[in-house]
């Protein structure tokens, strides 16, 4: 069984013209699945609908092998973990209490992480290769570490699949580098799958 499915999927804003068409796909344990194109062909609005953010026009996404309209936002997050284009600095928090919101889905209401959370979040972050940043404020963070922050946070979902939506759009050659080795990494030893849109050629040669 796929971890996701996509059957003949189709969407529009304005129910006239479609912005992508008839897309189906599927992706098993330990894939890379790169969604390659030019800004603005829809690479962000297919992986909005495969969030369970939009709903499709027509076709069916599956996660699990169930239908993601009869699934509620906890369970599409024990699945799907997401990193973003970009993210807007928007508190000091520490870069703990960051990758610490990874665990929100699995949390009681008004309840203080647990231990064991709090050892995922630092083993997240020591997989991207920020052990020792736990107690930094990461709007001090460059644009580079911030990236990674936001991978760690992904990581400490616990999810089978990670999508990612040009997560080096905004990074140096260095750091791009580093992010692609460290999702290299974990699609071939870690058995992590993952969806990553890009409009670089270069990086799905790379994966």
């Amino acid at each position: 069984m796929n971890l996701i499915t996509v059957q003949n999927a189709s969407f529009s804003y304005d129910l006239k013209t479609n912005v992508f068409d008839d897309i189906s796909m599927g992706i098993n344990e330990g894939e890379a699945f790169l969604i390659v194109g030019p800004n603005g062909c829809g690479k962000s609005t297919l992986i909005d609908n495969l969030l369970g953010l939009l709903k499709l026009k027509a076709g069916k996404i599956e996660i699990g092998g169930k239908d993601i309209k009869q699934m509620k936002p906890k369970e599409i997050a024990e699945h799907l973990a997401y990193v973003p284009q970009g993210h807007e600095k928007s508190f000091g928090y520490k870069v703990l209490d960051i990758v610490l919101m990874g665990r929100t889905y699995a949390a009681k209401m008004f309840s203080p992480p647990l231990e064991e959370e709090r050892v995922l979040a630092l083993k997240a972050l020591e997989q991207v290769g920020l052990k020792g940043f736990e107690e930094k404020e990461y709007t001090r963070l460059s644009g580079g570490e911030l990236q990674l922050v936001m991978i760690a946070r992904a990581l400490a979902q616990k999810s089978t699949l990670l999508i990612m939506d040009e997560p080096t759009a905004h990074l140096d050659f260095y750091h791009e580098l580093n992010v692609l080795e460290i999702v290299t990494d974990l699609v071939k030893n870690k058995k992590i799958s993952v969806i990553m849109a890009t409009h670089f050629l270069n990086q799905a040669f790379y994966l």
